[in-house]
């Protein structure tokens, strides 16, 4: 499996569903003094999709950290 065909399968899903199921259990799980850290592996683009979607769904004043996976 190449990487290019994983971050596309991984987009597909994000957009059919992905996205509003990982905001909704944000939305649950989150609470105030919580830091969320977004490490999203391999893809730039996805971490970028995954940030939206936490800066979307969290309150302003949330602390989100966007960092580069340890393994990449």
């Amino acid at each position: 499996m190449s990487p290019d065909w994983r971050a596309s399968r991984i987009k597909d899903c994000w957009e059919k569903f992905g996205r509003a199921s990982y905001a909704h259990r944000i939305e649950e799980l989150y609470e105030d003094s919580d830091t969320v850290i977004n490490s999203c592996t391999s893809d730039e683009c996805l971490r970028d999709l995954v940030q939206e979607a936490l800066e979307d769904a969290l309150p302003d004043d949330a602390t989100i950290l966007n960092l580069k996976h340890p393994c990449t």
